[in-house]
């Protein structure tokens, strides 16, 4: 009877110590997932990608490397916030894109605009002037 009383406490022990390393384990691949999402949106800022790049789907596999497991709702909220966050900051650069696009071709516009009567100033000058 002695003997199995130390043997269920060291099972106890020992099925406590690795139920707390394989949820450390979960846990650190669960923040590696979420920092390699938050660096591929910190990324998305900084990247200029080609307009055939920015066409491509990815492939199957990299959506499936992705994918969060369904029992982690937790998980799933966090990086469906992140895939908003990217999709939201992603139509931002795009309208900043725009929105700098059209200002170049106004102020482009105004400058061509206004060297056309100083040009006819300057020939008028210059046939006053001799």
């Amino acid at each position: 009877m002695s003997f199995w009383i130390p043997l269920m406490i060291l099972l106890v022990l020992c099925s406590i110590f690795f139920t707390y390393v394989w949820q450390q384990y979960r846990r650190r691949r669960e923040l590696e997932m979420l920092s390699k999402s938050i660096e591929r949106v910190l990324q998305g800022r900084n990247e200029e990608k080609p307009e055939e790049e920015k066409v491509e789907e990815e492939p199957a596999d990299v959506k499936k490397k992705r994918r969060v497991p369904r029992e982690d709702v937790f998980l799933r909220r966090v990086y469906y916030k992140l895939n908003r966050l990217e999709q939201v900051t992603v139509k931002g650069y795009e309208q900043i894109a725009a929105e700098r696009d059209s200002m170049q071709d106004s102020i482009e516009e105004l400058a061509h605009q206004m060297r056309t009567p100083l040009t006819n100033l300057e020939i008028n000058l210059d046939f006053l002037a001799g």
